[in-house]
């Protein structure tokens, strides 16, 4: 299955993507809140990894809520960024 958006994904921390972190990738991209930021899932060992930059916290927050209701995950580590000057920007 090739998952194809319009974003790049962010750095995938040198590895290649397992099944398991395309699956959580394809869960993230599917959420109309986020499918047009870019945030990368890593999962290891039922622990998922997210990084990227958002502009609110509520995308950061809606990500890691995704994350956690993933089946078989036991933790979840975000490595999100907020972007304060793109927040300023859009509240404009």
């Amino acid at each position: 299955m090739t998952i194809q958006t319009a974003l790049p994904f962010p750095k995938t921390f040198g590895h290649p993507l397992s099944g398991e972190d395309r699956e959580e990738q394809k869960r993230l991209l599917e959420d109309d809140d986020l499918s047009n930021v870019a945030i990368a899932a890593r999962v290891s060992k039922g622990v998922v990894t997210l990084s990227g930059t958002v502009p609110n916290a509520k995308l950061r927050d809606r990500a890691l809520e995704i994350a956690r209701g993933a089946p078989g995950t036991g933790t979840v580590e975000s490595r999100i960024e907020v972007d304060v000057a793109a927040t300023k920007q859009v509240d404009r």
